[in-house]
């Protein structure tokens, strides 16, 4: 199991390195949710697009609907740019 500054870590560099986490955090900040509350939402998004990969036995596809105009979702499956 992952501690919390280990995940923490990872959230910080998915954020960095990937434009969907990067709106999806914006997204919550601009809800007005403060700076932990935009991370804690965006690990448990990034749980839930795993736990949706696993369960469907599917592998990730780079960018698959992901809309760069709008910097918005348009399926959960396009969250890991990696």
């Amino acid at each position: 199991m992952c501690n919390q500054s280990s995940l923490t870590l990872l959230i910080t560099i998915d954020y960095y390195h990937t434009p969907q986490s990067k709106a999806y955090y914006d997204k919550k900040r601009a809800e007005g949710k403060k700076h932990n509350q935009a991370v804690r939402s965006l690990a448990r998004h990034l749980s839930r697009v795993i736990w949706s990969l696993v369960k469907n036995n599917r592998l990730y596809e780079k960018d698959l609907n992901w809309d760069k105009t709008s910097g918005m979702f348009r399926a959960c499956f396009a969250h890991f740019n990696r």
